[in-house]
């Protein structure tokens, strides 16, 4: 198993952080409701009492006056000794047959609180209950009983009431904060699990990591979400822009070491961004004075022609099918002049079989002379053949993969799809990614800002 980093638990953390947030303060805003509901429906009591448990600060044992340290820790011992009797069964069955109430003893020691007040002879008696007459007839009685039992059974007779107080119309202020944060602390634990437990189950792509980790595939480009369709051409000097500059330059480097020209752009699923991504790279290879001819080979899809405006009327297929002559077919773009675009053609039906054929290589093999580099956009390869079918006639594939929404399965799927049929897999263009969940890529965005102002 991979070793997880310090960062990356908090990245996992941060890209759930409103989960966490709201599963932390949620229990807190219901036990508040419940403890503001709850004391208005019925109101609580609380009567209390502070006892004195001891003598004076030294006294005769018979044979001689004590020593005050030695007093204290007599002392000590007997104040614990009677707080644990007050809280005994026997003294709650007795005030309870005294009082007549209708309760059990368990029932009775929860109306009650006792305390030891630090670093004094003193304990506080707490009684509540909703009925106000109620609260501080049983304080008295438990005083009355614990104290008649402590003189009986350890011989116990200086037990004196201190204070004593009625019964008071109030909240348990105390208790309402204490579940208060607890509810904060269970939610906060739980909404870390939750966390955790959903980015185990996660089976998508976040980051190039991943796509290294899972597929042992290089990662060409990292695209964050797109202010606009073409914004090589439309915002020059954006992240998203610079972004398909990096995918180029990688591009241009591998197009040296294995003289590629034609390059087939796919992916595992549709609607993962193989359009825009193939007319964005085209773009930005024609402005790096490259000249450039990009193919909409998606014949039952086709988007390029709509993302150029371009009209669709005769294309790729019309060359094929009906052997019109390409340099009649290829359009100028009027976005750069060393882009020229071929779009899929208004022929569908019974076209599918073209795309695997020789004349497909065949031209290819006539454009590869006249262009530096071929871009193909094509259709998903999972559940259609027309992508395996043209990447056997290309030099190389790229898969396009969308951040937080391609499955690593999908994508192992369409890795082995074109393994099979021994294509040259070039590598993976991880798209869409959101920078606001990605430390990483944030990191280069701010970098990039940094550097143009």
């Amino acid at each position: 198993m991979e070793e997880i980093s310090l960062k990356d638990y908090f990245t996992i953390i941060k890209k759930r952080l409103n989960l966490v947030i709201a599963l932390t303060i949620i229990p807190m805003i219901i036990v508040v409701a419940v403890g503001f509901f709850g004391t208005k429906s019925e109101p609580s009591y609380i009567a209390s009492a502070k006892l004195m448990v001891g003598g004076p600060k030294s006294y005769y044992n018979g044979k001689g006056e004590l020593d005050y340290e030695t007093y204290k820790a007599i002392n000590g011992k007997l104040v614990s000794n009677f707080n644990e009797l007050i809280n005994m069964e026997v003294v709650a069955e007795e005030v309870i047959n005294n009082l007549g109430l209708d309760i059990s003893s368990k029932e009775f020691s929860e109306k009650m609180n006792t305390e030891i007040i630090e670093g004094t002879e003193i304990i506080k008696i707490e009684v509540t209950d909703k009925n106000k007459e109620l609260v501080p007839k049983i304080v008295q009685e438990l005083i009355t009983v614990s104290s008649g039992k402590a003189e009986k059974i350890m011989g116990m007779d200086n037990i004196e009431v201190i204070e004593s107080t009625q019964a008071k119309d109030i909240p348990l202020k105390t208790k309402t904060k204490t579940y208060i944060i607890i509810a904060g602390i269970l939610g906060f634990v739980i909404s870390i699990f939750l966390v955790f437990f959903l980015e185990y189950i996660d089976n998508t792509v976040k980051t190039s990591r991943d796509i290294e980790r899972y597929l042992k595939l290089p990662v060409f480009g990292a695209i964050p979400f797109l202010e606009n369709d073409l914004i090589v051409h439309e915002n020059p000097n954006t992240f998203g822009a610079e972004s398909f500059r990096i995918l180029r330059t990688n591009i241009q480097r591998i197009k040296e070491e294995k003289e590629i020209k034609s390059i087939l752009i796919t992916s595992s699923n549709p609607s993962e961004g193989k359009s825009i991504v193939s007319a964005n790279i085209a773009i930005a290879m024609a402005k790096a004075q490259e000249k450039v001819l990009l193919i909409d080979g998606n014949i039952k899809e086709p988007k390029i022609h709509n993302l150029l405006k371009l009209d669709n009327d005769i294309g790729l297929l019309d060359i094929l099918k009906n052997n019109i002559d390409y340099t009649k077919a290829i359009k100028k773009s009027k976005l750069e002049s060393n882009l020229d675009i071929l779009v899929a053609g208004s022929i569908k039906l019974g076209s599918e079989e073209l795309l695997a054929s020789k004349k497909m290589e065949l031209l290819l093999e006539k454009l590869s002379h006249e262009y530096d580099t071929i871009i193909i956009n094509s259709p998903s390869l999972i559940g259609v053949t027309d992508a395996i079918d043209i990447s056997k006639v290309t030099d190389g594939t790229m898969l396009v993969c969308e951040s937080e929404k391609s499955e690593i399965n999908d994508l192992k799927i369409g890795k082995d799809i074109l393994k099979n049929v021994n294509v040259n897999i070039l590598g993976i263009v991880l798209n869409k990614i959101s920078l606001d969940k990605n430390s990483y890529y944030r990191y280069l965005y701010d970098n990039y800002i940094y550097y143009k102002e």
